[in-house]
């Protein structure tokens, strides 16, 4: 049984809700957007709440990281791990993670989000995943 909006978006209101899809439509493209709805949607109530936990346990960490380099080991580890929690949503290439964490500092939204748990971590994400999309990222698709 595919997920409920109440289950997805918990305490959003309808119109937030209809205010990111429209965003991201405008953004993205419809069928875009259509293709991370229905691979989300697909999930079961366990895989969900796991991928939720895991954000948050990635934030968390990060949070406790900010002292140390972008590029230190233990961080990109976690920007590594940010890397694949994104991917259970879409691909996600160097040049989308380079722009992933642009967003994350420019959109008060997201910057409010990710700052609830240090304030300043959306800078510092931004800073590492800049890194690990040059230093890894971009290395895959040269090989490729």
């Amino acid at each position: 049984m595919p997920l409920t909006d109440e289950e997805l978006f918990g305490s959003f209101n309808k119109d937030k809700i209809k205010r990111y899809n429209l965003e991201a439509s405008n953004a993205y493209g419809t069928e875009f957007v259509s293709r991370v709805n229905r691979k989300i949607r697909n999930q079961s109530k366990a895989q969900w709440q796991a991928v939720q936990q895991e954000g948050v346990a990635i934030a968390k960490g990060l949070s406790k990281l900010m002292d140390r380099e972008p590029a230190d080991p233990d961080v990109q580890t976690l920007i590594a791990r940010q890397h694949a929690w994104i991917e259970n949503f879409y691909p996600v290439d160097a040049d989308v993670f380079r722009g992933l964490g642009d967003l994350y500092t420019t959109n008060s939204e997201f910057r409010a989000h990710y700052d609830q748990y240090t304030p300043g971590l959306a800078d510092f994400m931004c800073n590492a995943m800049t890194h690990y999309a040059e230093t890894v990222l971009e290395v895959q698709r040269s090989k490729e």
